[in-house]
């Protein structure tokens, strides 16, 4: 389910930033936060990108000013009919990016971001974080669907690569990595903005995998360290951020924004 790599694409600078938070406006209607404010407070209008809490970040995407989704990405991807738009709609305060597949019955398809975020140097910690909000118009799917793939790389070959997924089936919410079996998760309210936080810690005597939603902790993976494809990396020079869409046989909406990859 993963999209190819056959293309890499160019690296981007970087180093650390602060967590962010997703917030609520005023009619009680969650959206995405920008310039790092919090606790439901007014958007201050600043970009995203240009806020303190994105600052140093290895990589940033921001819609709120932008004229294409493809601003700040590397490349996208769209077959099988999905799309990938700019929408005002749902987000209810400048752009957020909108991945859609309205499927007709075993029709598939992809919408996908890609980009990768260099470290400049070997790091044993990174973390993606990104406002999201999912729709299933059809009903869950009966098949996994994925939302994300993050690849930690030492270099650009295919070797050295550790995928972390996120997924959804019909059995619910899951997270996987490169080895493992799925990890399963509660599921989100859909049709609501919420945060997502992945992280990565190879400095342990294992890989550490965590994923955050709301800033609560809702899966992780151990996995000891050791050579790809199966063993877990102890230290990465860059991310690959492979899929941040659908790939789904099964009717999807997927919002996103401000998206950023540090390494802490």
């Amino acid at each position: 389910m993963k999209s190819s790599l056959a293309t890499l694409l160019p690296l981007l600078a970087g180093a650390t930033s602060a967590a962010v938070a997703c917030t609520s406006s005023g009619s009680g209607t969650p959206i995405p936060s920008d310039g790092g404010i919090a606790d439901g407070s007014p958007d201050d209008g600043q970009p995203f990108c240009n806020s303190a809490a994105a600052a140093g970040a290895a990589f940033c995407a921001d819609f709120e000013q932008s004229t294409s989704v493809e601003d700040g990405w590397g490349g996208v991807t769209m077959s099988g009919g999905a799309t990938l738009t700019l929408e005002t709609a749902i987000a209810q305060q400048k752009k957020s990016a909108l991945a859609k597949l309205v499927s007709v019955g075993s029709d598939s398809g992809t919408a996908a971001f890609s980009a990768v975020a260099n470290a400049s140097s070997a790091q044993s910690k990174v973390a993606l974080e990104f406002d999201g909000r999912f729709s299933f118009p059809g009903g869950a799917p009966a098949a996994n669907t994925l939302f994300l793939t993050i690849a930690l790389r030492t270099g650009s070959g295919p070797s050295g690569h550790y995928f972390i997924d996120i997924e959804r089936g019909s059995g619910g919410w899951q997270l996987l990595a490169t080895g493992t079996s799925g990890e399963p998760f509660l599921s989100f309210s859909d049709d609501a903005w919420h945060h997502f936080r992945l992280s990565y810690d190879g400095s342990g005597a294992q890989g550490e995998i965590r994923l955050f939603i709301d800033s609560a902790g809702v899966a992780s993976i151990s996995r000891p360290k050791g050579p790809p494809p199966g063993g877990a990396p102890e230290t990465l020079d860059n991310v690959l951020i492979e899929h941040l869409g659908v790939d789904a046989a099964s009717s999807v909406s997927f919002y996103v924004d401000n998206v950023i990859v540090t390494y802490p």
